[in-house]
């Protein structure tokens, strides 16, 4: 039988997978240091493993409950709580991560009803395949491999079975009619599922700062608004002590505490509604106005019941034709990966100038540069850590 390569565990490796074939699209020399050499990179980003616990715990809310998830999450999140992550500026750090996981769940168990997942036919982690050559003795065993986070029936095309891919990101996807079935993720998973309805489930980590016009969602119903729904932030005002006189200040005078206030409204529309009304300085009169505006239209909340962390549901279709294309690229970088192997030409693709400089941030350009310094600050070899011959299985 065929094979791709034989890894750094002395493995032939038969199966080729959407994140493989991304990888070798990146670089193939990079390609080819982590899948055949065994080098990992030492760098943990907190995205990853915030990722896992997140789908981990939607699992356990389609198997078990809301109450079930949450405390799912708690416990695989507190095991990162002494692991050396790399945070993003959005993300912040351990304990921001953790209570936004959080709302995120309570939020997907209210907006989940508005999606058209059947709650009771989910499935999650089913692995899919199908041989790539069938028939040709010189490629033959190889095969395209996907294990699909969920899988469901769809409740907008009558029970039509559906195949939804999670994801964890920082910004919302493009929702412009048929996008989606550009994406080249979903149209390899259609093929090798033979599901044409597809969807992306997008857990949006954002900020947790609350000012004038942030876009918040209702964990809990207040006014008019239910929960589950989105409201937009008109004023913020947070908590101030009380402060006496300075008395070094002869006109100083006392201040009272102020209260925290969070005042929410539909949409943006009411704030810009409130500045032509109100106007926008700072002369007392027109501040006056907008606390009279704010008061008489919009609702007053604790903050403890609003999320900035967003969810992002689109579906859609992917065509018979859009199925076959993947299946040639597909087939196209299998037999360049083969000849890559035979010839042993693995060429450095990258640059380190705009649009294609991901050389500077390629965690294995010690290894290029023949830096074993930069290389072992940065990488590892993983066949280090390996001491009898075990399985070794692809994504």
């Amino acid at each position: 039988m065929a094979h791709l390569y034989i890894n750094a565990k002395g493995f032939e490796v038969r199966s080729h997978s959407y994140s493989a074939g991304s990888l070798f699209h990146e670089c193939a020399q990079k390609y080819k240091l982590a899948r055949l050499d065994g080098w990992k990179e030492r760098e943990q980003r907190a995205s990853q493993q915030f990722g896992i616990a997140l789908e981990e715990a939607i699992r356990v809310y389609h198997q078990l409950d809301l109450g079930e998830a949450l405390q799912h999450f708690q416990y695989l999140w507190s095991a990162q709580q002494n692991v050396e992550l790399k945070y993003t500026a959005t993300e912040g750090d351990w304990f921001a991560l953790k209570n936004s996981g959080l709302e995120m769940l309570r939020l997907y168990d209210l907006r989940l009803p508005l999606f058209p997942i059947d709650p009771a036919d989910v499935k999650f982690q089913i692995k899919y395949w199908k041989e790539l050559f069938p028939g040709d003795t010189n490629l033959s065993g190889i095969e395209f491999v996907a294990y699909i986070d969920m899988v469901t029936r769809s409740r907008a095309t009558l029970g039509d079975p559906m195949i939804v891919d999670i994801k964890t990101s920082s910004k919302l996807f493009d929702s412009t009619p048929g996008m989606i079935s550009l994406d080249q993720q979903l149209k390899s998973y259609a093929w090798v599922t033979g599901v044409s309805d597809v969807a992306f489930l997008n857990f949006v980590k954002t900020g947790r700062g609350i000012e004038r016009g942030t876009q918040v969602s209702l964990l809990e119903p207040a006014g008019n608004f239910y929960a589950g729904s989105s409201a937009v932030v008109i004023k913020y005002q947070e908590a101030e002590m009380a402060r006496p006189a300075d008395p070094e200040k002869p006109r100083s005078k006392p201040k009272d505490a102020v209260p925290e206030e969070t005042w929410i409204v539909k949409d943006e529309t009411v704030i810009t509604e409130m500045f032509r009304i109100c106007g926008s300085g700072q002369l007392k009169e027109e501040k006056e106005k907008r606390t009279a505006f704010i008061q008489a239209n919009a609702t007053l909340v604790d903050k403890s019941i609003l999320t900035t962390q967003r969810i992002q549901f689109l579906n859609g279709f992917i065509s018979q034709e859009d199925q076959l294309d993947a299946a040639k690229i597909i087939g196209h970088d299998v037999a360049k990966i083969v000849y890559a192997n035979s010839e042993n030409f693995w060429p450095k693709e990258g640059s380190i100038r705009f649009p294609n400089d991901r050389c500077i941030r390629c965690q294995f350009r010690g290894n290029c540069l023949q830096n074993s310094q930069l290389r072992d600050t940065l990488v590892f070899r993983t066949d280090e850590e390996w001491d009898v011959p075990q399985a070794d299985p692809e994504d």
